[in-house]
């Protein structure tokens, strides 16, 4: 063998050694990295770290022909571990890539196309998958409010809260970057809306607002307010019914913080027509009333059961007047006379 190809030999086995395990394995100083600028044909330029004179490893800045701009760590030719990403006129990614993809935590700052509001500032920082926004981050709308919560596909999807500028708020369940699926909405005036929501609009479940001494609450039915209210006063009272401008009128069901109700008719906010009292103990009045009190026809049951002790008959301004019938608990039947709420006579009455 002649020197040279001895040479030669020797110098190739230079690059080379055997490792632990016997294998060959190139030697570090070849495998190691270099400072250098590589020029592409496409007009796109790297500069920065390169693994055997071509091979983008570690850190590097490679600038598009179109513009764009990406600096950070590489791996084996492509974007992976911390970078930024700049899309001139259009947006800054600075986060975690893995194989070329942002993957892991990241913040992308950008101007929006489309609803909600076109050509705003948007932001989003929170976690990243196959490229896309989520499982779970934060998105900011500059000119409208913060949303924080569940994405998938790339769109607000799942259980999230979004935040307006002006106070109100929402939290419940997203669809495609709509409000969609069991949520409450909560404005700045204390009005809340809760209930089944489809496409940004509560379609089934209860309005509640402020009103004078209390707060009302509506049922939503197929999207539309349904006419019956109830509010419950500061006081403790509760009356479900229709209201005619601020004014219960026609049937109402009243519950008294005493544990006392009424169900009837009610004209100008006070019981007027037909309706039944409960009390508390379980005695009740079904009858006639005027002016908000027991007046005409009607009938006292003492107790829930209205087999026995009743007294059926007239009353005026809230007691007995006139003759009426008594029905002790023998169930026997007594004709009786009050006068301004005093019995003032009484006989069995076969």
């Amino acid at each position: 063998m002649n020197r040279l190809m001895m040479f030669l030999i020797a110098f190739a086995i230079s690059f080379m050694y055997f490792n632990a395990a016997g294998q060959i394995a190139l030697s570090e100083e070849v495998a190691s990295t270099v400072d250098t600028q590589l020029n592409y044909s496409d007009g796109s330029h790297y500069e920065g770290q390169v693994l055997f004179g071509k091979i983008r490893t570690g850190h590097g800045s490679y600038s598009w022909s179109t513009g764009e701009k990406y600096e950070g760590t590489w791996d084996k030719d492509v974007p992976s571990g911390s970078g930024k990403m700049i899309w001139p006129g259009l947006g800054v990614y600075e986060g975690e890539y893995i194989d070329g993809k942002r993957e892991g935590e990241g913040t992308f700052t950008w101007t929006y196309e489309g609803e909600p509001e076109n050509g705003q500032p948007v932001s989003y920082q929170g976690q990243w998958t196959d490229d896309a926004v989520g499982p779970n981050g934060i998105m900011t709308f500059a000119n409208l409010g913060t949303y924080e919560g569940e994405f998938s596909k790339g769109a607000r999807n799942g259980r999230g809260k979004f935040t307006w500028l002006n106070g109100d708020q929402y939290e419940g369940a997203w669809s495609n970057d709509q409000i969609s699926g069991l949520g409450t909405f909560t404005a700045a005036d204390g009005t809340v809306l809760e209930g089944q929501f489809t496409k940004n609009a509560l379609t089934k479940g209860t309005a509640t607002y402020a009103v004078d001494g209390g707060k009302a609450t509506r049922d939503i039915q197929g999207g539309r307010t349904q006419a019956t209210v109830s509010i419950s006063y500061d006081n403790g009272t509760t009356v479900s019914g229709k209201l005619k401008g601020d004014t219960f009128v026609g049937n109402v069901t009243i519950n008294y913080p005493s544990g006392d109700t009424y169900v009837g008719t009610i004209e100008f906010g006070v019981k007027n027509g037909k309706g039944t009292y409960t009390w508390k103990n379980g005695a009740h009045y079904v009858g006639e009333w005027v002016s908000d009190k027991m007046s005409g026809n009607g009938k006292y049951y003492y107790g829930k059961d209205e087999s026995v002790l009743s007294l059926s008959g007239t009353f005026s301004q809230g007691v007995p007047n006139g003759t009426l019938i008594y029905i002790a608990e023998n169930k026997l039947r007594y004709e009786t006379i009050w006068s301004n709420g005093k019995c003032t006579s009484i006989r069995y009455k076969r």
